[in-house]
């Protein structure tokens, strides 16, 4: 009886491992490949004699082109590594939208022939080719591309015939690039978008934490006052701001400004230094959880509610140089807008780098949003007057935090 138990525990073990790896998997399909060398382009050189003397030019789109079986071999080249793929393609571009999880784009930017007739009555050839290829993951999820790669690599093969020297030859040049991208740490750290879903479930339904917070819906904070409870937060990649929303030290600012660590550091707006710990995080909704000792200073109340365009609102934080902390800047909403299925505030109030994970408050003092990013002139690099923040009540849900006393909407 016990040997049955035994393989009964083992069979449950190894079908949830194949559950787990099943969820994990990610799906691939093959977008766009494409060539970006102009016609006529010399690609290489074509030698004869023993010395492979008296070179002539070879050209692109006149004596190479690219074969229609590259999508195949790319198709090969990911299931022989054991990545998941939608459908094999059936030709060189294409452009019906995928249900798969990531979609491959391919660009052959480079190609360099030697090729050799050492025998000149002999129809065989000795090439060998040398292609570079720019790799494009796009995530269908985060609707962006999340993973750019680069791959060189070189083929070589004596005995040619000729009517293959521009198209087998070349085939196996592309095939091993693809076989470079596949095999990549990059590409098999890749997770399924149920395993994103998941995780961001997971993160979404944990404990919730309740906020201790003094403020209700009839008190009002000076802006003066309301700067007190805005940091500087000091990540690994820079710093950014924050604020505290509870009496017990918790603060909220962005994923972004903490990114992966677990410990940054805490400068109030006194110029008190101190550390505190990300105990939460959020990367797809930016949001993040910090805890440190406040020391008796207020938490900012918060306002849950829509704020009507055309609402004056300030923004409080450590713009450019964290020497600017406590700066206060003065706008109006000037939208309100759903990007990529989350809602954001638009505000003209002047921000810039630094503000990340500060507070938009209104003119009683009450938090609103949080600042998230700004859209610069791609000309002169300036601001815009174009800036986004993440409605406080969405930070609130997504870092599963509950106010002790509820969240007025207005």
């Amino acid at each position: 009886m016990r040997w049955l138990i035994c393989i009964a525990l083992w069979f449950a073990s190894a079908s949830a491992a194949l559950a787990q790896d099943a969820l994990e998997k990610p799906t691939f399909s093959i977008g766009a490949m494409e060539v970006s060398i102009p016609p006529r382009t010399p690609i290489g050189v074509l030698g004869t004699g023993l010395l492979c003397g008296l070179p002539e030019p070879w050209r692109y789109g006149t004596d190479v082109q690219i074969p229609a079986d590259l999508p195949q071999e790319l198709h090969k080249a990911m299931v022989s590594q054991g990545h998941g793929m939608v459908e094999a393609p059936s030709r060189l571009f294409v452009t019906e939208k995928s249900t798969a999880d990531f979609e491959i784009g391919a660009e052959i930017y480079d190609l360099d022939y030697d090729i050799c007739q050492r025998i000149v009555l002999v129809r065989n050839f000795t090439v060998t080719v040398a292609m570079r290829v720019k790799w494009e993951v796009y995530s269908r999820r985060d609707r962006k591309v999340i993973l750019r790669f680069e791959t060189a690599e070189k083929f070589r093969e004596n005995s040619v015939p000729l009517d293959q020297v521009g198209s087998s030859v070349l085939t196996r040049a592309f095939v091993l690039n693809a076989a470079r991208f596949s095999s990549s740490e990059e590409v098999r750290k890749l997770k399924s978008e149920k395993a994103q879903t998941a995780e961001a479930v997971k993160v979404y339904t944990q404990p919730v934490i309740k906020l201790v917070n003094p403020m209700t819906a009839r008190q009002q904070t000076p802006i003066s006052d309301a700067v007190g409870s805005v940091v500087a937060v000091f990540g690994d990649g820079g710093h950014g701001s924050g604020f505290l929303v509870s009496a017990e030290g918790y603060l909220i600012t962005n994923h972004h400004v903490v990114e992966n660590a677990k410990f940054v550091k805490i400068r109030w707006s006194d110029d008190f230094e101190t550390v505190g710990e990300v105990v939460r995080s959020d990367k797809r909704r930016d949001v993040a959880l910090i805890k440190a000792d406040p020391r008796g200073r207020q938490p900012l109340g918060l306002r849950s509610g829509p704020v009507p365009t055309g609402d004056e609102v300030y923004a409080i934080g450590a713009p450019l140089d964290p020497a600017l902390q406590n700066t206060v800047t003065r706008g109006i909403v000037s939208a309100n807008r759903v990007i990529d299925g989350f809602t954001f505030l638009q505000s003209d109030v002047q921000v810039i780098g630094g503000n990340s994970g500060g507070p938009l408050i209104d003119r009683n003092g009450r938090v609103v949003a949080i600042c998230v990013s700004g859209k610069l002139d791609p000309n002169s690099g300036a601001t815009t007057g174009i800036n986004f923040f993440i409605p406080i009540r969405d930070a609130l849900d997504f870092l599963s935090l509950e106010a002790a006393v509820p969240v007025p909407a207005s």
